[in-house]
């Protein structure tokens, strides 16, 4: 529940984070007209491969092999925030999107803060899949135009932030490993 809050908070500032990114690159930070129609879909049979291909599948793989693989050697090394930083920063450069090199590596920080937390690899692929799907959502509905920050970039309203920020830091709080019992 903590992992399903802390991604739902995280995607509005994402969206910030886009929109500073833009602003300070010059690199337009919406998907391009490829990347739209490519996960735009007709009907609702269609909607659900494209999540299933887009959102998911990348979710189980990416977390794998970043959160599973490279966030645990690196954490071999006793160095908790480097390796978080480290693995996270990889994931960003992996998309090789300068546009979104910088919203992805903060993506990969809250991922590997989650299981760093918790310890397990579910979570996180919850976590990448709702953020997966949210896109995907973006792009087959009308939220562009009641949530216009979602289409173009711009200011996120200040009073989201704020709930979204109270959001991670709540849910940050409450993750922790499932303690076993001997």
């Amino acid at each position: 529940m903590w992992c399903l809050l802390l991604a739902l908070s995280v995607l509005f500032l994402l969206d910030e984070v886009a929109f500073w990114h833009e602003r300070l690159t010059g690199v337009q930070a919406s998907p391009s007209p490829e990347i739209q129609r490519l996960l735009h879909a007709n009907s609702a049979l269609q909607f659900s491969w494209i999540v299933f291909a887009l959102a998911v599948t990348p979710a189980i793989c990416e977390e794998f092999l970043f959160r599973g693989f490279i966030l645990g050697r690196f954490l071999e090394t006793g160095q908790a925030g480097q390796s978080l930083m480290m693995s996270s920063l990889l994931f960003g450069l992996f998309h090789r999107d300068l546009a979104t090199l910088l919203p992805t590596t903060v993506v990969g920080i809250m991922l590997a803060f989650a299981v760093w937390r918790t310890g397990s690899l579910y979570c996180v692929i919850v976590m990448h899949a709702v953020i997966n799907t949210w896109a995907i959502l973006v792009v087959n509905t009308g939220l562009g135009e009641s949530l216009p920050w979602t289409r173009q970039p711009s200011h996120v309203p200040t009073w989201l932030l704020v709930v979204c920020v109270l959001g991670v830091v709540v849910a940050g709080k409450q993750l922790q490993r499932e303690q076993v019992s001997a």
